[in-house]
């Protein structure tokens, strides 16, 4: 030990060794050094290892589509009729029915002008979001076909066409949408009640897809 101005220092350093970098994202799982920032909150990785952006995404989407139906005076009415539903494959938006009020006449693949006003509500704040739209028919089960009217596939599938039909009338363009089918009463959202009013419902999903990397990641 020599002494400078005092102070008691070393003429040699005792010991060396790397310090570990610190993250600089709470959320971080692994550290990348090539990026300053680490993280989801950095897009240091790729999209399915940024497990807090596909909630954000959707909670996002949801808020702008349940702002959409704000100004609507009968918005107590709608709130029992639109559903929200964060699944594996997106978010699930269902027109559902109700006891004592349906969506859809009996038999009809024509919604009631109620239906149609919340279709047209919603489409522009869909035409704004990125998502391709995956539009699916269902009917109440419980019940045999008895051969007259529309079959519950044709009716399912005529349903889930006339809401794409309503969409596309306000706004929402043709390449925005991943398929249109009907299921019949094969996915009910109530299995142990299939007669349950509220398995008669047309969904709209904004499919979740991971967004295209560039070469190289993303800096």
């Amino acid at each position: 030990m020599i002494e400078r101005d005092g102070l008691p220092v070393r003429r040699f350093i005792k010991a060396s060794g790397p310090v570990d970098k610190k993250l600089d994202a709470e959320t971080s799982a692994t550290r990348n050094d090539s990026h300053s920032k680490q993280g989801p909150e950095a897009n240091t990785h790729d999209f399915e290892a940024a497990h807090q952006e596909k909630p954000r995404q959707f909670l996002t989407a949801a808020a702008s589509l349940r702002q959409a139906l704000q100004d609507m005076p009968e918005i107590t009415e709608v709130s029992k009729h639109v559903m929200f539903e964060e699944t594996e494959e997106g978010l699930n938006v269902r027109i559902v029915d109700q006891d004592g009020r349906s969506m859809f006449p009996e038999s009809s693949k024509q919604p009631y002008e109620f239906t149609r006003a919340i279709l047209a509500k919603l489409a522009p704040a869909l035409a704004r979001l990125p998502h391709r739209l995956r539009i699916t028919g269902h009917t109440a089960g419980g019940t045999r076909w008895s051969g007259r009217g529309p079959s519950p596939w044709d009716l399912s599938s005529g349903r889930a066409v006339a809401v794409e039909e309503i969409l596309a009338g306000y706004g929402v363009t043709s390449d925005r949408f991943d398929g249109v089918v009907g299921k019949a009463d094969t996915d009910p959202l109530f299995p142990n009640e299939p007669m349950l009013a509220a398995n008669r419902r047309v969904d709209i999903l904004l499919v979740h897809e991971a967004p295209p990397m560039p070469p190289g990641g993303i800096e």
